[in-house]
C-alpha cells in the first residue's frame, strides 16, 4: 500500500507567492496601482482588454437585479461597473486607492448608484465591522495574491449567503517565467 501523501496546499500557495514576489522588478500591486496615473492607464485599457472575460464572468454569475455582490480586488471597476449596470448592489474592496478613485469617477460619470468602496486589503477586513453580509455573490478576480489563502477563502465563505456562491478567477497556466526558463 502506498504511503498517504498529505500536501499542505496553503503552504504550497504561500511559497509560490513568495517566489513570485522575489523576482527582480516585482512591485506589490497595491503600491503600483495606488499611483493615480498607473491606475488611470489601466482603467482606460481595462474595458477593451478584458471585455470577453467580463462577459463570461457576468454569464457565470447569473445575477438577478437586486443581488448583493462583494467584489474583492475590484481594481477600477472591471467587474463592479458591469455588475452595477446589471442591477446589483456592489461592495468593492481594493488595497489601491488609485483604482478606487477610478472606479468612483467612472460610476459617477455613468450615474451608477449602489456601489460602496472600501480601501483595504482583503486580509485586513473585519467582516463584522467593515461589511454587511450576507452577499449573494462573492468575487475575487485575479486578486488572490494573499499569503494565507486558506484564511482568505474561509472569510469569503463566511460572508456569502447559504444560497449564494463564491467565484474565483485566477491564472490557470504556468507562470510565464517557468515557460521561458
Amino acid at each position: 500500500m502506498k504511503d498517504d501523501i498529505v500536501v499542505d496546499w496553503n503552504e504550497v500557495w504561500r511559497r509560490r507567492l513568495a517566489l513570485n514576489q522575489s523576482t527582480r522588478g516585482f512591485q506589490e500591486g497595491a503600491d503600483l496601482w495606488s499611483d493615480r496615473e498607473q491606475a488611470r492607464r489601466y482603467a482606460l485599457r481595462s474595458g477593451t482588454d478584458h471585455a470577453l472575460r467580463v462577459a463570461e464572468a457576468l454569464q457565470d454569475l447569473r445575477l438577478t437585479p437586486g443581488d448583493r455582490v462583494l467584489d474583492i480586488g475590484s481594481g477600477p471597476g472591471t467587474l463592479t461597473l458591469p455588475l452595477a449596470r446589471a442591477g446589483a448592489t456592489v461592495t468593492a474592496i481594493d488595497p489601491a486607492e488609485g483604482m478606487l478613485i477610478e472606479l468612483r469617477e467612472a460610476a459617477l460619470r455613468e450615474g451608477l448608484t449602489g456601489i460602496t468602496t472600501i480601501h483595504a486589503p482583503w486580509e485586513e477586513i473585519d467582516p463584522d465591522h467593515d461589511l454587511a453580509p450576507p452577499y449573494d455573490r462573492v468575487i475575487a478576480s485575479f486578486s488572490l495574491a494573499m499569503p494565507d489563502i486558506r484564511a482568505a477563502l474561509t472569510m469569503m465563505d463566511a460572508v456569502v449567503s447559504e444560497s449564494g456562491s463564491v467565484h474565483l478567477y485566477w491564472f490557470a497556466d504556468e507562470p510565464l517565467w517557468e515557460r521561458i526558463y
